[in-house]
């Protein structure tokens, strides 16, 4: 049996943080206060992080970090 990885990092591109817990993109993240993984990622589009209180913690990608998956 495969286990899942429980550590939790936090993205230093979008300031998201890895939630070992959540199985889809359309799952509130107790780690991220209810925010989806989705939401996280039209959020990043619009205005470059997962939250806009967020914006002071990120940083621009690096060029291996431009895609979105």
């Amino acid at each position: 049996m495969l286990q899942k990885c429980l550590t939790t990092t936090i993205c230093p591109v979008c300031f998201w943080e890895n939630d070992p817990f959540i199985t889809s993109d359309s799952e509130s993240s107790d780690s991220n206060h209810g925010m989806t993984l989705k939401e996280a990622k039209s959020n990043f589009l619009q205005f470059g992080a997962c939250e806009k209180e967020m914006l002071c913690h990120v940083r621009p990608p690096e060029n291996d970090e431009k895609k979105m998956s």
